[in-house]
Protein backbone atom coordinates (compact mmCIF):
# COMPACT_ATOMS: atom_id res chain seq x y z
CA UNK A 1 0.00 0.00 0.00
CA UNK A 2 1.20 3.20 -0.81
CA UNK A 3 0.99 6.31 1.48
CA UNK A 4 3.53 8.68 0.17
CA UNK A 5 0.32 10.94 -1.25
CA UNK A 6 -0.33 12.24 2.33
CA UNK A 7 0.95 14.32 5.10
CA UNK A 8 -0.25 15.01 8.29
CA UNK A 9 -0.47 18.45 10.34
CA UNK A 10 2.35 17.90 11.68
CA UNK A 11 4.92 17.25 9.12
CA UNK A 12 3.80 19.96 7.33
CA UNK A 13 4.35 22.44 10.44
CA UNK A 14 8.11 20.63 11.23
CA UNK A 15 8.21 21.04 6.74
CA UNK A 16 7.08 24.21 5.83
CA UNK A 17 10.21 26.34 5.53
CA UNK A 18 11.79 24.29 2.84
CA UNK A 19 12.35 26.46 -0.73
CA UNK A 20 11.08 24.11 -3.09
CA UNK A 21 7.92 23.20 -0.58
CA UNK A 22 4.57 25.52 -1.86
CA UNK A 23 1.54 25.03 -0.07
CA UNK A 24 -1.74 25.33 -2.27
CA UNK A 25 -4.97 26.02 -0.39
CA UNK A 26 -7.96 25.52 -3.18
CA UNK A 27 -10.90 26.31 -1.39
CA UNK A 28 -14.91 25.67 -2.67
CA UNK A 29 -15.22 29.44 -1.90
CA UNK A 30 -12.20 31.83 -2.23
CA UNK A 31 -13.53 33.94 0.65
CA UNK A 32 -12.84 30.99 2.74
CA UNK A 33 -9.03 31.84 1.90
CA UNK A 34 -9.40 35.83 2.54
CA UNK A 35 -10.83 34.86 5.94
CA UNK A 36 -7.76 33.02 7.69
CA UNK A 37 -5.37 30.20 5.74
CA UNK A 38 -2.39 28.05 6.11
CA UNK A 39 0.45 30.56 7.03
CA UNK A 40 2.35 30.83 3.95
CA UNK A 41 -0.16 28.79 1.57
CA UNK A 42 -0.92 30.20 -2.05
CA UNK A 43 -4.61 30.44 -3.20
CA UNK A 44 -6.00 28.51 -6.21
CA UNK A 45 -6.29 31.36 -8.88
CA UNK A 46 -8.78 28.95 -10.59
CA UNK A 47 -12.30 27.61 -9.64
CA UNK A 48 -11.40 24.60 -7.69
CA UNK A 49 -13.01 22.15 -10.34
CA UNK A 50 -10.16 22.59 -12.83
CA UNK A 51 -12.11 22.57 -15.36
CA UNK A 52 -12.40 24.39 -18.96
CA UNK A 53 -14.67 27.95 -19.72
CA UNK A 54 -15.90 28.43 -23.07
CA UNK A 55 -15.98 32.09 -24.53
CA UNK A 56 -19.15 32.87 -22.62
CA UNK A 57 -17.62 32.22 -19.35
CA UNK A 58 -19.76 29.17 -19.26
CA UNK A 59 -18.06 25.87 -16.90
CA UNK A 60 -17.53 22.80 -19.01
CA UNK A 61 -17.13 19.25 -17.95
CA UNK A 62 -13.72 18.79 -19.06
CA UNK A 63 -10.56 19.14 -17.54
CA UNK A 64 -8.62 22.77 -18.39
CA UNK A 65 -6.18 22.70 -21.28
CA UNK A 66 -2.79 22.15 -20.55
CA UNK A 67 -2.18 25.60 -21.35
CA UNK A 68 -4.70 26.85 -18.66
CA UNK A 69 -3.12 24.22 -16.04
CA UNK A 70 0.49 25.70 -16.78
CA UNK A 71 -1.16 28.90 -16.04
CA UNK A 72 -2.11 28.48 -12.59
CA UNK A 73 1.36 26.68 -11.95
CA UNK A 74 2.41 29.97 -13.30
CA UNK A 75 0.46 32.06 -10.81
CA UNK A 76 1.47 30.24 -8.41
CA UNK A 77 5.17 29.97 -8.70
CA UNK A 78 5.39 26.64 -8.68
CA UNK A 79 8.15 24.98 -11.34
CA UNK A 80 8.92 21.48 -12.24
CA UNK A 81 11.51 20.50 -9.49
CA UNK A 82 8.76 21.95 -6.33
CA UNK A 83 6.58 19.73 -4.18
CA UNK A 84 3.82 20.72 -3.78
CA UNK A 85 0.73 20.45 -0.32
CA UNK A 86 -2.17 21.11 -1.31
CA UNK A 87 -5.33 21.32 1.54
CA UNK A 88 -9.06 22.59 1.41
CA UNK A 89 -11.76 22.42 4.04
CA UNK A 90 -13.76 19.94 2.58
CA UNK A 91 -12.29 16.78 3.37
CA UNK A 92 -9.60 16.90 0.76
CA UNK A 93 -12.14 16.75 -2.24
CA UNK A 94 -10.70 19.53 -3.89
CA UNK A 95 -7.30 18.92 -2.99
CA UNK A 96 -7.78 15.53 -4.39
CA UNK A 97 -8.87 17.22 -7.88
CA UNK A 98 -5.48 19.34 -8.16
CA UNK A 99 -3.73 16.27 -7.07
CA UNK A 100 -5.43 13.83 -9.86
CA UNK A 101 -5.11 16.95 -12.77
CA UNK A 102 -1.31 17.55 -11.92
CA UNK A 103 -0.66 14.11 -12.47
CA UNK A 104 -2.70 14.71 -15.63
CA UNK A 105 -0.51 16.66 -17.32
CA UNK A 106 2.49 15.29 -15.81
CA UNK A 107 3.40 17.36 -12.51
CA UNK A 108 3.68 14.28 -10.31
CA UNK A 109 4.82 16.22 -7.01
CA UNK A 110 1.41 16.69 -5.34
CA UNK A 111 0.58 15.58 -1.54
CA UNK A 112 -2.26 15.99 0.17
CA UNK A 113 -2.50 17.18 4.32
CA UNK A 114 -4.73 14.41 5.54
CA UNK A 115 -7.76 16.24 7.26
CA UNK A 116 -7.25 19.60 5.70
CA UNK A 117 -7.75 23.16 7.11
CA UNK A 118 -9.91 21.51 10.08
CA UNK A 119 -5.87 19.64 11.01
CA UNK A 120 -4.35 22.11 10.97
CA UNK A 121 -6.51 24.25 12.78
CA UNK A 122 -7.02 21.45 15.28
CA UNK A 123 -3.36 21.52 16.19
CA UNK A 124 -3.31 25.65 16.13
CA UNK A 125 -0.63 25.70 13.84
CA UNK A 126 0.09 29.30 12.33
CA UNK A 127 -2.56 30.86 10.42
CA UNK A 128 -2.55 33.99 8.46
CA UNK A 129 -4.84 36.13 7.08
CA UNK A 130 -2.90 38.35 4.62
CA UNK A 131 -2.06 36.91 1.07
CA UNK A 132 1.37 35.06 0.44
CA UNK A 133 3.54 37.14 -1.36
CA UNK A 134 5.62 35.09 -4.20
CA UNK A 135 7.04 35.27 -7.22
CA UNK A 136 4.92 34.37 -10.34
CA UNK A 137 6.36 32.11 -13.19
CA UNK A 138 6.71 28.43 -14.13
CA UNK A 139 8.84 26.33 -15.79
CA UNK A 140 6.95 23.00 -16.28
CA UNK A 141 5.88 21.93 -19.22
CA UNK A 142 2.75 19.64 -19.62
CA UNK A 143 2.05 16.48 -21.09
CA UNK A 144 -1.29 14.82 -21.01
CA UNK A 145 -1.31 11.16 -19.39
CA UNK A 146 -4.17 10.39 -22.05
CA UNK A 147 -4.66 6.83 -20.38
CA UNK A 148 -5.98 8.67 -16.69
CA UNK A 149 -8.47 9.79 -18.44
CA UNK A 150 -12.30 7.69 -20.27
CA UNK A 151 -13.67 9.69 -22.79
CA UNK A 152 -17.29 9.24 -23.51
CA UNK A 153 -16.94 7.22 -26.81
CA UNK A 154 -14.37 4.91 -24.81
CA UNK A 155 -17.07 4.51 -21.91
CA UNK A 156 -20.07 4.20 -24.03
CA UNK A 157 -17.88 1.13 -25.90
CA UNK A 158 -16.73 -0.91 -22.92
CA UNK A 159 -18.81 -0.07 -19.64
CA UNK A 160 -20.76 -3.25 -19.73
CA UNK A 161 -17.12 -5.23 -20.23
CA UNK A 162 -16.47 -7.82 -17.78
CA UNK A 163 -13.17 -6.47 -17.23
CA UNK A 164 -14.34 -2.97 -16.67
CA UNK A 165 -15.88 -1.84 -13.53
CA UNK A 166 -17.69 1.59 -12.93
CA UNK A 167 -17.40 3.05 -9.73
CA UNK A 168 -20.11 5.74 -9.00
CA UNK A 169 -18.33 7.90 -6.23
CA UNK A 170 -21.99 9.47 -5.31
CA UNK A 171 -24.34 10.03 -2.74
CA UNK A 172 -26.63 7.04 -3.31
CA UNK A 173 -29.94 9.87 -3.91
CA UNK A 174 -27.84 10.58 -6.69
CA UNK A 175 -26.87 7.10 -8.03
CA UNK A 176 -30.42 5.54 -7.57
CA UNK A 177 -32.45 8.88 -9.68
CA UNK A 178 -34.68 9.61 -6.04
CA UNK A 179 -32.20 13.02 -5.57
CA UNK A 180 -33.52 16.01 -8.31
CA UNK A 181 -29.91 16.94 -9.73
CA UNK A 182 -29.24 19.53 -12.10
CA UNK A 183 -28.91 17.04 -14.79
CA UNK A 184 -31.79 16.48 -17.94
CA UNK A 185 -32.17 12.79 -16.51
CA UNK A 186 -31.09 10.97 -13.45
CA UNK A 187 -29.94 7.76 -12.39
CA UNK A 188 -26.74 5.97 -12.90
CA UNK A 189 -24.29 4.08 -15.20
CA UNK A 190 -25.94 0.71 -15.49
CA UNK A 191 -23.83 -2.02 -13.92
CA UNK A 192 -22.47 1.06 -11.50
CA UNK A 193 -21.18 0.11 -8.10
CA UNK A 194 -22.10 2.84 -5.57
CA UNK A 195 -20.29 3.76 -2.19
CA UNK A 196 -20.13 7.47 -1.98
CA UNK A 197 -16.85 9.18 -1.17
CA UNK A 198 -17.34 9.98 2.49
CA UNK A 199 -17.28 6.53 2.90
CA UNK A 200 -13.62 6.31 2.47
CA UNK A 201 -13.31 8.89 5.78
CA UNK A 202 -13.41 8.33 9.38
CA UNK A 203 -15.96 10.13 11.27
CA UNK A 204 -16.14 13.76 13.01
CA UNK A 205 -15.35 13.27 16.64
CA UNK A 206 -17.73 16.49 17.32
CA UNK A 207 -18.56 19.02 15.12
CA UNK A 208 -15.90 20.62 12.77
CA UNK A 209 -13.37 18.19 13.88
CA UNK A 210 -10.80 16.59 11.25
CA UNK A 211 -12.16 13.90 9.15
CA UNK A 212 -9.07 11.79 8.43
CA UNK A 213 -8.90 9.19 5.73
CA UNK A 214 -9.65 5.91 7.13
CA UNK A 215 -6.70 3.43 7.41
CA UNK A 216 -5.93 1.62 4.09
CA UNK A 217 -6.85 -1.92 5.11
CA UNK A 218 -9.81 -1.33 5.93
CA UNK A 219 -10.40 0.88 2.76
CA UNK A 220 -9.51 -2.03 0.75
CA UNK A 221 -11.77 -4.44 2.93
CA UNK A 222 -14.60 -2.57 1.76
CA UNK A 223 -13.81 -1.97 -1.58
CA UNK A 224 -13.48 -5.83 -2.22
CA UNK A 225 -16.81 -6.52 -0.58
CA UNK A 226 -18.54 -4.61 -3.06
CA UNK A 227 -16.91 -5.83 -5.96
CA UNK A 228 -14.14 -3.25 -6.63
CA UNK A 229 -11.21 -5.45 -7.16
CA UNK A 230 -7.91 -5.39 -8.57
CA UNK A 231 -8.56 -7.77 -11.64
CA UNK A 232 -10.90 -5.40 -13.61
CA UNK A 233 -10.09 -1.68 -14.50
CA UNK A 234 -11.89 0.56 -11.96
CA UNK A 235 -13.14 3.93 -13.50
CA UNK A 236 -14.35 6.54 -11.14
CA UNK A 237 -16.70 8.53 -11.93
CA UNK A 238 -19.37 11.39 -10.02
CA UNK A 239 -21.49 14.91 -11.06
CA UNK A 240 -17.89 16.53 -12.25
CA UNK A 241 -15.24 13.77 -11.06
CA UNK A 242 -14.33 16.01 -8.12
CA UNK A 243 -15.67 13.14 -5.71
CA UNK A 244 -14.29 10.51 -8.33
CA UNK A 245 -10.78 12.03 -7.57
CA UNK A 246 -10.50 11.37 -4.62
CA UNK A 247 -11.48 8.07 -5.37
CA UNK A 248 -8.31 7.80 -7.69
CA UNK A 249 -6.29 9.15 -5.45
CA UNK A 250 -7.31 6.13 -2.96
CA UNK A 251 -7.47 3.75 -5.58
CA UNK A 252 -3.56 4.82 -6.56
CA UNK A 253 -2.77 4.86 -2.67
CA UNK A 254 -4.38 0.84 -2.60
CA UNK A 255 -2.11 -0.27 -5.72
CA UNK A 256 -4.29 -0.69 -7.99
CA UNK A 257 -2.58 -1.53 -11.28
CA UNK A 258 -5.90 -0.65 -13.41
CA UNK A 259 -7.61 2.62 -12.39
CA UNK A 260 -9.11 5.69 -14.85
CA UNK A 261 -11.72 8.31 -14.57
CA UNK A 262 -14.21 9.36 -16.64
CA UNK A 263 -13.43 12.96 -16.13
CA UNK A 264 -16.94 14.08 -18.25
CA UNK A 265 -18.87 12.58 -15.22
CA UNK A 266 -22.18 12.77 -15.34
CA UNK A 267 -22.24 16.42 -16.06
CA UNK A 268 -22.09 14.86 -19.54
CA UNK A 269 -23.52 11.47 -19.12
CA UNK A 270 -26.62 12.58 -17.49
CA UNK A 271 -27.58 15.75 -20.16
CA UNK A 272 -27.17 13.17 -23.68
CA UNK A 273 -30.20 11.16 -24.60
CA UNK A 274 -27.66 8.40 -26.32
CA UNK A 275 -26.27 7.34 -23.01
CA UNK A 276 -28.16 4.82 -20.67
CA UNK A 277 -29.35 5.56 -17.43
CA UNK A 278 -30.47 3.54 -14.93
CA UNK A 279 -32.14 3.83 -11.28
CA UNK A 280 -32.54 0.44 -10.35
CA UNK A 281 -29.87 -1.21 -7.77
Amino acid sequence: MNNKFLVSAEWLNNHSGRKNLKIVETPWKEDRYQRAHIKGARLLPWHSYLKAFDESGNRLPHVLSPEDFVHVLSKLGINAEDEVVAYDDFHGLFASRFWWVSRYYGFNNVKILNGGWHAWVANAFPVAIESAEHAEGSDFRPRATQEMNMNLDELKATFQSDKIQVWDTRRSGEYDGTEETSNRRNGHIPGAINLEWKELLEKETHPGSPRFLKPLEEIESMLKKIGITKEKTIVTHCQASIRAAFGSLVLEMLNYPNHRMYDAAMAEWANRYDTPLSTEE
